[in-house]
């Protein structure tokens, strides 16, 4: 569904139209976006590599913030990933995240080759500031472009046009290679409806629907874990790290 047809649901099932004004359109599309957030976090928290993506930063000398992806999540892991030139072959290496509070080494395995190399890790790491920008300890030396990967979950964006589909990186696009939770659709207009329903007093209506909010969310729930465990072909995330170390 796009969000032409999530509002329609949520009008119709409250038994409002949108002239009626007790809850209008622009509100109901506010309440649209919280419920699409609100699926995205329990996918992320049942399923972290559901919205997994991959990014690239660039380097600016002197400079020690970067701006992260506008539609960064969550942060998972950096990594320096130095092209071949004249210095030789580099091998890509995890920068380590730095706990401010105590400057300790959060996470992140190192392989120093050719140029960049460092007496002690802790001579190279980033803080993380929010979820827009992390700060690189010490600021570089030199400009590089696109010297950087970043992993991370990814959010969708706020859907604003009739026509903008849910759980998409950019409001609107086809969503290449991201699932959009079709199935689940029906929850966005749910939450809107429940919401319009507490602002007009209708708390028997709110309740019964809500009973059929927790239904689909736990449909959602089994839906995930089937994802995660029923494929023939899955490998536990230890599995595939040990595996990792022996052939890396």
């Amino acid at each position: 569904m796009n969000l032409g047809e999530l509002r329609d649901q949520a009008y119709n099932y409250t038994g409002q139209t949108a002239t009626q004004n007790n809850s209008g359109p622009a509100e109901v599309d506010v309440y649209l976006n919280q419920g699409q957030n609100m699926v995205h976090g329990e996918v992320c928290r049942q399923f972290q590599s559901f919205f997994s993506t991959t990014g690239l930063l660039s380097e600016v000398a002197d400079t020690s913030v970067i701006n992260l992806p506008v539609d960064c999540y969550q942060l998972k892991r950096v990594e320096r990933i130095l092209p071949a030139g004249a210095s030789g072959d580099v091998v890509p290496y995890t920068i380590p995240r730095i706990k401010e509070n105590r400057h300790e080494i959060e996470s992140g395995r190192f392989s120093y080759v050719g140029p960049e190399r460092f007496a002690s890790p802790l001579e190279r790491g980033y803080l993380q500031l929010g979820q827009k920008q992390i700060e690189l300890v010490p600021a570089p030396a030199e400009s590089r472009a696109s010297s950087l990967k970043i992993y991370y979950i990814s959010k969708p964006a706020a859907m604003t046009s009739n026509t903008h589909v849910p759980f998409q990186g950019t409001a609107g696009t086809g969503g290449i290679g991201k699932d959009d939770l079709e199935e689940f659709h029906d929850m966005l207009w749910m939450w809107a409806a429940i919401m319009m329903l507490n602002k007009e007093g209708s708390l028997q209506e709110a309740g019964a629907l809500g009973s059929m909010f927790a239904t689909r969310k736990m449909d959602l729930l089994n839906h995930l874990d089937q994802m995660n465990l029923s494929d023939p072909d899955y490998v536990s995330q230890e599995d595939a790290e040990d595996f990792f170390d022996v052939y890396s």
